[in-house]
């Protein structure tokens, strides 16, 4: 005794089993393999990391800028001074 399962698209048919102990006959849907879209990651919009170059505003050079301002204003009004009259 022989049993066949018919074809049917998109199903494996598996038969296991005999004549004396009986017939089991399985189908299983073939799925296709699920494919997922690639996920993309948002671009980095952060500013890039710099390196420290020792470029930053040093105290002692606020100081100088201070003191220079201030002698050369002193210098012009004793300038103005002489020659306004």
């Amino acid at each position: 005794y022989r049993v066949e399962e018919v074809k049917v698209p998109g199903y494996t048919a598996t038969t296991t089993g005999n004549a004396q102990n009986g017939f089991v006959i399985t189908n299983k849907v073939e799925t296709p393999p699920t494919t997922t879209p690639p996920t993309t990651t948002p671009p980095d919009t952060s500013p890039p990391d710099l390196p420290k170059t020792g470029d930053g505003i040093n105290p002692s050079h606020l100081a100088m800028g201070g003191l220079s301002l201030g002698v050369g204003l002193i210098a012009l009004g004793l300038w103005r001074r002489r020659y306004a009259h």
